[in-house]
C-alpha cells in the first residue's frame, strides 16, 4: 500500500517540478524568441513537448488511479477495493442489521463509505450512513475513523472501525468488521462478503434505497452462522 501512495507523491512531485522549470523557461525566453527565429523554433518545440508531457502524465495518473485492473496487479492479495455486504450481529450471534460498504483505494489512503440498515423480521430500512476521514491498512487489517449520520436520531457522530481480512486467503473476499460509535457506546461486530456478481454490483450502484435494502435483506436472510474472528 505504501509503495502505491509513495508512487503518487513522487509522481506529483516530479510533474510539478518539470512544469515549474518549463514555466520559468518560457517566461525567460519568450521575449528573446520573438526576436530570433531559431530560438523561436526551439521555444515552440520545448513548449509543445512540455504540454504533451503534462497531458500524458495527467492521463497516466488518472488511469492508475481509476483502473481496478492495475490496482489488482499492484496490491495482489491486499486488493480490497469493491462493494461489500456486511452482516451485523450482536454478541449472541443474532442478526441486527447490515451495511452496504464501498472501499476505494485512493492515491493518499483508503476511503470507506457506506449505508447502514436496520433489520426487521421481513425487511430492512436505511438508518444511517458513514464516511471515513482517516484510515490505516497494515497486516490485512483496515482501521479507520469515520463520521456517521443517524436518520433516527437526526445528528452526526464519530466512530472507529476495524476490518480484519483473512491472512491465509490469496484473494480478499471476506472480512470481519468491528465498529464502535458514540451514538450508543456499544461495540458491534459483523462479517462482510465482497460482491462479485456484476449484475448485483450494477443494481447496488444505480438502484434506490428501497431496492438496495431488498438486496441486502436477501443477503442477510442467508446468514445464520456466528461471525468468525480473523486474526
Amino acid at each position: 500500500m505504501r509503495k502505491y501512495w509513495n508512487f503518487f507523491r513522487s509522481f506529483d512531485g516530479l510533474t510539478s517540478l518539470i512544469a515549474s522549470i518549463g514555466a520559468i523557461f518560457m517566461k525567460e525566453y519568450l521575449e528573446i524568441a520573438y526576436k530570433n527565429q531559431r530560438i523561436l523554433i526551439l521555444f515552440l518545440t520545448v513548449s509543445l513537448a512540455l504540454t504533451i508531457f503534462i497531458l500524458l502524465t495527467y492521463s497516466m495518473r488518472i488511469i492508475v488511479k481509476k483502473s481496478s485492473v492495475i490496482k489488482k496487479m499492484i496490491f495482489g492479495a491486499n486488493f480490497i477495493q469493491g462493494i461489500w455486504l456486511d452482516c451485523i450481529k450482536n454478541v449472541e450471534g443474532e442478526i441486527t442489521g447490515g451495511g452496504i460498504i464501498h472501499i476505494n483505494i485512493q492515491p493518499t489512503e483508503i476511503f470507506v463509505s457506506g449505508d447502514i440498515y436496520t433489520l426487521n423480521s421481513t425487511y430492512c430500512y436505511k438508518s444511517g450512513d458513514f464516511k471515513s476521514f482517516i484510515s490505516r491498512f497494515k497486516n490485512k487489517k483496515l482501521e479507520f475513523s469515520y463520521y456517521s449520520s443517524n436518520r433516527l436520531q437526526g445528528f452526526d457522530y464519530p466512530g472507529f472501525s476495524r476490518y480484519k481480512f483473512p491472512i491465509s486467503l490469496k484473494k480478499s473476499t471476506i472480512f470481519v468488521s468491528e465498529f464502535f460509535d458514540s451514538s450508543n457506546g456499544k461495540l458491534q461486530i459483523g462479517e462482510a462478503e465482497l460482491v462479485t456478481d456484476k449484475n448485483i454490483v450494477r443494481k447496488l450502484c444505480k438502484s434506490n434505497h428501497e431496492e438496495r435494502a431488498q438486496l441486502l435483506f436477501e443477503f442477510l436472510s442467508t446468514k445464520n452462522e456466528k461471525c468468525h474472528n480473523y486474526n
